[in-house]
Parts: C-alpha cells; structure tokens; sequence
C-alpha cells in the first residue's frame, strides 16, 4: 500500500501532534513545555519503551544522509538519533516528514570533535592504563553491563555503527 507523504513545518507538527514527556529520563533532550526533554534514546530501557509504542505514535528523530535533521512518522532505525511520542496519532495511510533547522537542534546533533572529545576524556578517566588499554577495559566493562541488563550488544553495536557512519558521512560533505 503507498502512503501519502506529508511534509509539516517543526511549528505545524508542534500543534499537531503534542508530544509526551521522556518520564524515564527527566534530563532528556528536546524540551518539553512541560519541563524535562521528549526524546527517548536509541538503547535501553527508553528504546525498549519506544519500540512497543504505538507505531501510530512514534516518531523518528532522523540525521539525514543529506546532512538533514527530519522527523519521520513511525518507528525506524536506520540514521536515527532517537525517538519521540505524541499523544495525538498520525493518520492511517499517511507519512508525515518534518524538516528541522540543525542550528535550532545542534545540541541533538554534536559535531564529531565534540564527540572525540568527549569520548577522550572518558577513557582517559576509566582506568590507570594508557588510553588503549582503558580504551578495552571500557568496551568489555561495557558489555559486562549489557549481560547483566539483558541489552544485545551486537545490537547496539551495530547501530552505533550506523550512527558513526552517517556522522563520518556528514564530516565529508
């Protein structure tokens, strides 16, 4: 069955579709009128929420390989950044794609020297090693954490993986 696509204003979806607050992570991102942030993460408990949403209610936060930030109606895991879920359902036979402006959201899109940065400073900080050997004290502390939490590392290997790539995709362009 081909859906129609929709493309809304950040504005028009706003009024549209309210969004519900992420009540398992008070500092997340995307500020709720509320107070607190909307996005829900990639991993977890807050994908596992997302992931048995009502797919009529999820919403993709989407990093383009263009380089665009969108919005996409529905659950999808290729490019995502995260997830949203509002209160109102989208039409049936209908998707909707909203554009946003990357300098309204940066703080959803860190540029890659941020990211090496911070991810720098944790090595540095996780053990007493040089930074190769804190670098696979952290990878296999890591998935001790995913045994003993029931999380699929591959899993989320593999979508990190994806992540990097669309961030190393956007460095070259």
């Amino acid at each position: 069955m081909t859906k129609t696509l929709i493309e809304l204003s950040e504005e028009a979806f706003a009024a549209l579709f309210p969004l519900r607050a992420n009540h398992l992570n008070p500092g997340a991102s995307w500020e709720h009128p509320d107070g607190g942030g909307c996005l829900f993460d990639t991993c977890g408990e807050e994908f596992t929420f997302a992931e048995r949403s009502d797919n009529r209610t999820i919403w993709t936060l989407i990093d383009e390989d263009d380089g665009k930030p969108c919005v996409l109606s529905g659950f999808h895991i290729i490019n995502c950044v995260g997830y949203l879920v509002s209160t109102v359902q989208a039409p049936v036979g209908v998707r909707i794609r909203v554009t946003l402006d990357r300098d309204e959201h940066r703080d959803l899109f860190p540029p890659n020297r941020r990211r090496v940065t911070m991810a720098a400073e944790v090595i540095a900080a996780y053990g007493l090693g040089n930074e190769l050997e804190n670098l696979i004290d952290l990878i296999a502390d890591i998935r001790h954490w995913c045994d003993e939490r029931g999380e699929n590392f591959a899993k989320l290997d593999c979508t990190a993986f994806r992540h990097y790539a669309a961030e190393r995709k956007l460095k070259e362009d």
